[in-house]
């Protein structure tokens, strides 16, 4: 009797050792899943605030492009010497767009789980396009060229406007997939505490970071 009490004992302890392995694995797996959503989101974020950056550093270029074209000099030679400094700034604002329009176009297949997100980014990339603002750019360029100053200032006015519309759109896709990235932390953050109690303070400190 003792030996098969024995062999009972020991075969419930092989048991729920076996229960407590599958049950740390699977806790390990859902673990890895909740890092790498956590990754994702957070390179999304960071790709979303480095994209916010360059609209505004793209919008900053095109303001000094217009000041310029204003302050073109009335006579031929100042204007010819002017105008080749304004060309480049315009062939340089041209790949900043084209590079912006690839990287919010990414973005977006990269936030296909956050609708908000990837609906704001498509319409930024969209502005770019359907707006052909990189092509206008570029035009702008030969009005300046042709002497016309009222016609360029007016043309380059036209484009700072639209460029405008542009980063108001970028910065707020940037914010919404920040608010997003802090949402996710924080079911994380409340996660972990159900399995092993944090402090509140460090939870919220994390939460502001």
């Amino acid at each position: 009797q003792e030996a098969a009490n024995a062999m009972r004992q020991s075969a419930a302890a092989r048991n729920q050792q076996g229960i407590g392995q599958a049950s740390a694995a699977q806790d390990a797996l859902e673990q890895a899943r909740r890092l790498l959503e956590q990754n994702q989101a957070s390179r999304l974020d960071t790709d979303a605030g480095s994209a916010a950056a360059d609209a505004q550093a793209a919008l900053d270029r095109q303001r000094q492009i217009e000041q310029a074209v204003n302050d073109l000099p009335q006579d031929d030679q100042g204007r010819a010497e002017a105008v080749p400094g304004i060309i480049e700034d315009k062939e340089t604002l041209v790949q900043e767009l084209n590079n912006l329009e690839r990287s919010l176009s990414r973005m977006a297949e990269g936030a296909q789980d956050n609708p908000d997100a990837e609906r704001q980014l498509r319409q930024a990339a969209s502005t770019i396009r359907d707006q052909s603002i990189a092509d206008r750019v570029e035009f702008g360029g030969a009005i300046v060229g042709q002497g016309n100053p009222e016609q360029a200032g007016q043309f380059e006015a036209e484009i700072t406007e639209m460029m405008e519309e542009l980063n108001e759109q970028v910065q707020a896709a940037s914010e919404t997939i920040s608010r997003l990235d802090k949402a996710e932390l924080a079911a994380a953050l409340a996660t972990a505490t159900k399995k092993t109690p944090l402090n509140k303070r460090v939870s919220r400190r994390v939460l502001e970071a």
